[in-house]
């Protein structure tokens, strides 16, 4: 069934405006001739081809906008559990001082004992701000997986080489 019989079944149009529309397209067609046709056909054609290779930059600026995403979300799964395995557990507060740089330049500090500042000297252990503004400590072990994945979530770390 053709669109003008849809339309027609529909009562959008009646038999009248249906005999308008065909008259006016013969006349159009006589009025183009063959070549006419040919030449609205094949910009039509153009047309539609043009419209599907923009869709499909579309489709690929798309996928590719997803898989950075997805590839985001599994760094930032990666750099928790990173940390995760590998914070210090241990009591480490104490009375000693010691400073830092936070990624937003400020210097914040832990209180210690001396143990764990000895750690951290010694670069047994590492101090990591993940997320913005809050800070753990963490083993040798995972410090150098979150150096992997991002240097700057990585605060405090001495390496020895």
């Amino acid at each position: 069934m053709s669109l003008k019989e849809e339309l027609l079944k529909a009562k959008l149009i009646n038999k009248k405006q249906l005999k308008q529309i065909e008259h006016e397209q013969r006349l159009e067609r006589k009025q183009l001739g063959k070549e006419g046709l040919q030449e609205k056909e094949t910009a039509r054609a153009q047309e539609i081809d043009q419209k599907r290779e923009e869709q499909r930059k579309r489709d690929q600026e798309l996928a590719q906008q997803q898989k950075e995403v997805r590839s985001e979300k599994e760094k930032a799964a990666r750099i928790q559990e990173a940390i995760q395995t590998g914070k210090v557990e241990e009591q480490y507060t104490g009375t000693r001082k010691f400073y830092f740089v936070a990624q937003d330049g400020k210097i914040p500090f832990f209180l210690l004992n001396d143990k764990t500042a000895e750690k951290l000297e010694r670069g047994a252990i590492a101090i990591v701000e993940y997320p913005a503004r809050e800070f753990v400590l963490v083993h040798k072990s995972s410090a150098e997986k979150l150096r992997n994945l991002d240097e700057n979530i990585v605060r405090f770390y001495q390496r020895r080489f």
